[in-house]
């Protein structure tokens, strides 16, 4: 295992996809893994301040399994940092930790691990957590969570 691991909860929702149709693909000598996307910048809305959430992977990358009930296991591991800007502020955090997507054929779960960063469904606002965190793919809500939180908007504050 990597030292360093994690994934971007709302953001590895959507790539799930994406790594499901790029599964022939080898990633440094090792089939099964595929590298990431490179990840573009969002606008985030962090109560009246504009805010700027930048996505940097750093050998992140993915490999797909099928469990035996059938369901459909993307792993992601790698080292992923997070810069955000707004209200004159540079913020940057190093969201690693390792992530599984469970895909089956009626819901979508992310469960995180670590260091993650999470933006609320809509844009409006952005966390960083630690620890455990359980995420419902299907609408990008957090479903539960231990460790600690923090509010990156009252930081730009």
């Amino acid at each position: 295992m990597l030292g360093f691991r994690r994934v971007f909860a709302l953001l590895a929702l959507a790539l799930a996809f994406v790594w499901l149709g790029a599964l022939g693909v080898s990633a440094a000598g090792n089939p099964g893994r595929t590298p990431l996307p490179a990840g573009g910048p969002l606008d985030i809305n962090c109560g009246g301040i504009h805010a700027v959430a930048s996505i940097t992977f750093d050998k992140e990358f993915a490999k797909t399994f099928t469990l035996a009930d059938g369901t459909v296991k993307v792993m992601v591991e790698g080292r992923q940092l997070v810069a955000v800007t707004g209200n004159g502020k540079v913020l940057t955090f190093n969201a690693s930790g390792p992530a599984a997507i469970y895909l089956r054929p009626d819901s979508v779960t992310v469960v995180l691990q670590g260091r993650t960063f999470y933006i609320a469904p809509g844009l409006d606002g952005m966390w960083m957590y630690t620890g455990n965190l359980v995420v419902d793919g299907t609408t990008g809500l957090i479903t539960s969570h231990d460790g600690h939180v923090t509010d990156v908007c009252a930081m730009l504050s």
